[in-house]
Formats: structure tokens, sequence, C-alpha cells
């Protein structure tokens, strides 16, 4: 392997590195977020988006009607939204 090729494989390792630390770090983030919120919005959002569960499922996993399902995944949105826009800000604020 010559120098050139050895500088790309050196690159793309690094690269690859970075992919793995940033997906690493977004899902610690998204843990921290679920973590602060209310337990039943946390769980709909998991089951739905991290275990990939059905409505239908998630009904029949908590004992809940599709409607309340459904308002859960919508209000644990908005909780989620906003425990990452104060958990990233207040990482912001200890950076500077």
């Amino acid at each position: 392997m010559d120098e050139v090729e050895e500088r790309a494989s050196d690159s793309l390792g690094y690269l690859d590195g970075l992919k793995t630390l940033q997906l690493i770090e977004r899902k610690e983030l998204i843990q921290r977020g679920l973590d602060a919120m209310k337990p039943a919005e946390s769980a709909v959002l998991t089951l739905f988006y991290l275990e990939e569960q059905s409505i239908k499922e998630i009904e029949e996993i908590m004992d809940l009607k599709s409607s309340h399902v459904k308002i859960l995944l919508h209000r644990g949105r908005k909780s989620l939204l906003e425990s990452l826009q104060k958990i990233t800000k207040s990482e912001l604020v200890h950076l500077l």
C-alpha cells in the first residue's frame, strides 16, 4: 500500500469513528430527553420509535385505548423536543 492509499484508509477510518461517536452521542442525548419526561409519554415514544411497535401493539402492551396512545405520542413528541432543547441549551452554556 502506498502513502496515498494509507492516508485515504486512515481518513476513512477516522470518518467511520466520527460517525459512530456522533451516533452514540445522539442516542445518549435522546435517552436523557426520554428520562426527563413523564413515564407514560416516555414509554409510548420508546415503544413506538425505538422498539417499532404499532399503535395497536402499544394499546395491548399498556392496556390503553388507541386514542390515548395517540395523545401520549403527541404529548411525548412535544415533551421530548422541549427536553432536548433544555439539555442542548444547558450544554451550550457550559461550553461557553
